[in-house]
C-alpha cells in the first residue's frame, strides 16, 4: 500500500484505525511533521484535502526564490562595509563594544537571510521565473549605519518604496512577497511609514508577533487593518561564540538549572530569582549578566561568561524580559541546554517543524510565582536518561534555528509560507506588552476588519500569579 493510499484510508476510517495507520506511516520516508500534522487535521474533522498535504515536499523542493536587488551603494554587502569602516567592528560578532542600541549581533537575521538565499538551490536570478520574492531592505542595519555611500537611511527607504511600487509582481502577488524586519526598532525607526504600508500586504518575517514592533502603536487594541495579514516568526541570531551543540557530556555540565542574563530588565518573571528562598536553592545557578561586571575568579566579564556558563548548564530558564521572546531560547538550544519556559505559550519559530514540547519544560504561571521551589524541584529530579532523550530530540531540530550555518532557516521559512498559502495555519496570536504588569494576546482573523477586536479577559495574564490559566506544568 502506498503512502497516498494510506492517507486516503485515514480520512475514511474511524479513530482507532487512524491511530494504526498513523503509526504505519511513521516508518515511511515522508517527514514526521507532515504525518503528525495530516493526522491531526483528519482526526479532528478538518476539511483540508489530502492532496495539499501530500504535495508539500515536492513543491518545497522545486520552489524558486528571487531576492529583489538593491541599487548600487545600498546592497547588503555595501552596508556591511560601511558599518565596519565606521565602527571598526563586525555587526554580527558578539562584543561589548557596540556604541548604541539595538544590539545588532542578535538582530541581523536580515543579513543571514540574504546569505542563505545566495547559497541556496532555491535561488532564482530571473524574477519572472520565481515562486517567492524577498524584499530585504536591510532595515535594521541601514538605520544603524546612517550615511553610507552618499545616502542616508531615509533616502534608502524611499528608493525601496519606489522599487516595490513599480513591481507588477508585487501588485499582483503581494502575499508571495516576504518582507523582513525582525526587531523592536522596525516601527520606531527602521521602516518608514510608506514602506510599512507596503510591508503589511506581504508576508512579514519577525522575531515575535508584537503589534508595537510592526505599527508602533502602544495601545492595547488589536486592529487587523494595521497588522500584516500573514506573518512568519523567525529565530533570533544566536550568539556568535557558541559552537553549535558543543557536545559537552551531560553529566559533566556543572549547573543543573541556570539563568544567565540580566535581572534588571523590567520583568516580574525575573524578579522571582531575587527572592531569598529561591536564590538559596543549591541546584539553581544565576548569573546576573551586567556588561562590565567583573568575575571574582578571573578577569573575564560577565558578558564574556554568558557562553561558557550556558554551555555548562543542563536546563536553562527562558524568562520573559521586556517581551515574551528572547534570543536566550536559541542560545540554549544550540548550547545543548534544555529550555525551561514559564507562563503562557507564545508563538515561536517554525512550530509546524519544531516540536518544542518534546524537548522543553514549561512551568505554569501559578507555580512560578507561588510554588517556585516545588516547580524547580521537579526539574531537578528529572532523570539523566530522560533529560538526555530530550536533548537528543532537540539536536534534530537545531538546524532550523541556526542562521550562521547552512540554509535550513530559509527552508523553515519556505515551509511556513507553504502552510500559509494552503490555508493550513491558525490565526496569528498577536500580543502587546504593557509595562511590567501583563501582556495581552489576541487571535486576529486573517480576513482584514476595520473594527477593533475586543480582548477577552482570559487572554490577559497578570504577573501577580493570581490569575488562573489553562497552560499545564509539563515535564
Amino acid at each position: 500500500m502506498s503512502i497516498e493510499d494510506a492517507l486516503v484510508m485515514m480520512s475514511k476510517r474511524g479513530t482507532k484505525n487512524k491511530h494504526k495507520l498513523c503509526i504505519l506511516l511513521a516508518f515511511s520516508f515522508i517527514p514526521s511533521v507532515v504525518i503528525i500534522y495530516s493526522y491531526f487535521k483528519l482526526l479532528h474533522g478538518y476539511s483540508t484535502s489530502i492532496e495539499k498535504i501530500l504535495n508539500i515536499n515536492e513543491k518545497l523542493r522545486n520552489v524558486k526564490v528571487y531576492e529583489y536587488i538593491a541599487p548600487n551603494g545600498m546592497r547588503p554587502e555595501e552596508l556591511m562595509k560601511c558599518f565596519r569602516d565606521k565602527y571598526h567592528l563586525s555587526p554580527v560578532t558578539d562584543t561589548e563594544g557596540f556604541p548604541k542600541k539595538p544590539y545588532l549581533p542578535e538582530d541581523l537575521s536580515e543579513w543571514f537571510l540574504h546569505k542563505q538565499i545566495k547559497a541556496s538551490t532555491h535561488k532564482s536570478i530571473v524574477k519572472e521565473k520565481a515562486d517567492i520574492f524577498v524584499v530585504n531592505t536591510m532595515p535594521v542595519l541601514s538605520e544603524y549605519v546612517g550615511d553610507c555611500n552618499g545616502m542616508n537611511h531615509e533616502y534608502r527607504q524611499k528608493k525601496w518604496v519606489e522599487i516595490i511600487k513599480e513591481s507588477d509582481l508585487f501588485q499582483s502577488r503581494p502575499h508571495d512577497h516576504l518582507f523582513i524586519c525582525q526587531s523592536w526598532t522596525c516601527a520606531k525607526s527602521a521602516v518608514s511609514p510608506d514602506m510599512t504600508n507596503l510591508a503589511l500586504k506581504m508576508t512579514y518575517l519577525i522575531h515575535e508577533p508584537n503589534t508595537y514592533w510592526v505599527n508602533g502603536d502602544k495601545e492595547s487594541n488589536f486592529l487587523p487593518s494595521k497588522l500584516p495579514e500573514n506573518l512568519i516568526v523567525i529565530p533570533y541570531l544566536a550568539h556568535s561564540n557558541i559552537i553549535p551543540f558543543n557536545e559537552k557530556p551531560w553529566v559533566e555540565r556543572s549547573y543543573k538549572i541556570s539563568f544567565v542574563g540580566s535581572l534588571e530588565r523590567r520583568s516580574n518573571w525575573r524578579d522571582v530569582l531575587t527572592w531569598p528562598t529561591v536564590k538559596e536553592l543549591s541546584y539553581l545557578h544565576i548569573l546576573d549578566e551586567g556588561v562590565g561586571d567583573e568575575i571574582s575568579d578571573g578577569n573575564e566579564t560577565k558578558f564574556d561568561q554568558y557562553v561558557t556558563q550556558m554551555t555548562n548548564s543542563q536546563f536553562c530558564l527562558i524568562l520573559q524580559g521586556d517581551t515574551p521572546s528572547s534570543r536566550r531560547l536559541f542560545d540554549a538550544m544550540i548550547s545543548g541546554c534544555i529550555p525551561v519556559f514559564t507562563g503562557p505559550k507564545y508563538s515561536m519559530p517554525f512550530e509546524h517543524l519544531i516540536p518544542y514540547d518534546r524537548f522543553s519544560v514549561r512551568i505554569h504561571e501559578i507555580d512560578w510565582f507561588n510554588h517556585t521551589k516545588k516547580a524547580l524541584g521537579k526539574i531537578e529530579k528529572i532523570s539523566t536518561r530522560k533529560a538526555m532523550q530530550m536533548q537528543s530530540e532537540m539536536k534534530q531540530y537545531m538546524k532550523y534555528i541556526q542562521w550562521r550555518k547552512g540554509q535550513n532557516v530559509l527552508d523553515g521559512i519556505l515551509n511556513d509560507l507553504h502552510f500559509i498559502q494552503n490555508d493550513l495555519t491558525r490565526s496569528i496570536q498577536w500580543h502587546i506588552c504593557v509595562g511590567r504588569d501583563y501582556c495581552e494576546y489576541s487571535n486576529v482573523p486573517k480576513a482584514r476588519r476595520t473594527a477593533t477586536v475586543t480582548l477577552p479577559e482570559e487572554h490577559k495574564y497578570a504577573l501577580s500569579g493570581l490569575s488562573m490559566l489553562s497552560d499545564e506544568y509539563e515535564i
